[in-house]
Order: structure tokens, then sequence, then C-alpha cells
């Protein structure tokens, strides 16, 4: 099965949001090789009007979006919502908070009437390394701080400087998983 490391910068945290960013990194072969791929969504599909700017920030969407800066490839939402989901068809989803993001891309999707069609459970990476944690005997105290939950297993979170970018986050969420899988394995 598909494992695919998703991520989203959104408008907003309410119901309205737009995916401004996607983010996807995959596997088929259980991290033997992985790919990646990442949609910045055109201004005029986002619906600025609600979006919230501390939200925005996050992400840096004023620096980094290819629209205000003059730089790089833009996507229609329904072009990319499309090719996400092609790609995540059957796919589990994993990530940091996955939920919030397999439920953007579904509220969205149906608006443009396709067919989200990931696998309904999704695995939410700091979660998983918190529960090995825990397992080891070394226990962090919710809410998780996904930075000292990355330091605690050996992870650098975006090493490269891409935090708060989706294909970043996507990137972290797959490191994060494969860490665990391999102390995971040390141990037994």
């Amino acid at each position: 099965m598909r494992l695919c490391f998703l991520d989203l910068e959104t408008t907003s945290l309410h119901l309205s949001r737009r995916p401004w960013e996607i983010g996807i990194v995959w596997t088929d072969n259980f991290g033997q090789s992985c790919h990646n791929v990442s949609w910045m969504i055109r201004r005029e599909d986002l619906d600025m009007a609600n979006a919230d700017l501390a939200s925005l920030a996050v992400g840096r969407y004023f620096e980094r979006h290819p629209e205000e800066d003059g730089t790089g490839r833009v996507y229609s939402m329904a072009e990319a919502l499309q090719s996400v989901a092609d790609l995540t068809c059957n796919a589990t989803i994993l990530g940091q908070n996955p939920s919030f993001d397999s439920y953007t891309l579904q509220l969205r999707m149906a608006e443009y009437g396709i067919l989200y069609s990931a696998h309904y459970q999704t695995v939410d990476v700091t979660q998983l390394a918190v529960g090995y944690l825990a397992g080891e005997g070394r226990s962090i105290a919710p809410p998780y701080d996904t930075s000292q939950v990355s330091d605690t297993i050996g992870v650098i979170p975006n090493a490269a400087g891409l935090k708060h970018t989706a294909i970043g986050d996507a990137m972290w969420a797959y490191e994060v998983f494969f860490q665990v899988e391999k102390l995971r394995k040390e141990s037994v």
C-alpha cells in the first residue's frame, strides 16, 4: 500500500479554509525509495476574503507564494486536487495532525466533484513517536511539541529550513515515521 506523507498550508483554521500549498512525500515500498511533489494554488481559488492573517503568516504566504513575488508555477484548485486524489487513491495518509489536512482536502474536493479515496484511517506521526517513547519508558506531556518529540527520537525537524512549508513538513513526517520504525526494530 502506498504511504503518503501529507501537509497543507491553509488560509485559516476554520471550515472555509483553503489549502494554498499542498505537499506530499510518498513511498510504495515502505521507505526503500521516496518521491515528492507540491502544488501552490492560484490566488483566485483561495477565497482570501475569509483568510486569516495569522494562518497565512505561519506558512509565510506573502513571502513564498509565487503570485506574491512573481516567480514559480501556480495551479488551479481543481487541477491540484485532482492530482492529489489520483496520488492518494487507496493510500494511507500520514503527517502531523493529518486528520486536519485530510478533512480540508475532503471539503474542497467535494466542492469540485472530486472523490477523496485515501484510506479512512490516518496516522499522526507525532502520536506514533510519543507512543513509542512511552513504551520505552520516556514520556512527554501533552500538548506535544513536535520539535521536542523529534529531538527525543533523533530527528532534526526540518533541518533544511523548510519548517511550515507543505513539502518540508511532509518530509519531516516521513523522517519521523521511519525513525520510529528503525528504533522499534532495533529495540526488539
